[in-house]
């Protein structure tokens, strides 16, 4: 919100023409801040519901991936480590 959410949805809105139901599907807080837009919701009331919205999917992400047995989770630093790694294979190999 602090650096600019809802003008951003606001602006692509308007440019656009993007409807109300595409901005939903874009993502959660392109929903929300759609709805404050259309003045259904006041920002606090949307950045309450976006709160709860994610962490509600990031439950169901957790629970998707606990069905595959051989997925090893990375620390955040071992992932940064990885994708660099990546990187570099790939850049080499161009």
């Amino acid at each position: 919100m602090k650096r600019g959410l809802l003008n951003e949805v606001r602006k692509i809105k308007l440019t656009r023409k993007i409807s109300t139901k595409r901005l939903s599907e874009l993502g959660l807080e392109y929903k929300f801040m759609n709805l404050v837009l259309d003045n259904e919701l006041t920002e606090t009331e949307a950045v309450q519901k976006l709160k709860y919205a994610s962490h509600q999917f990031a439950k169901r992400q957790l629970t998707w991936f606990r069905k595959y047995e051989d997925l090893h989770w990375l620390a955040p630093r071992e992932a940064e480590i990885s994708a660099q790694s990546l990187i570099n294979a790939l850049l080499a190999h161009s």
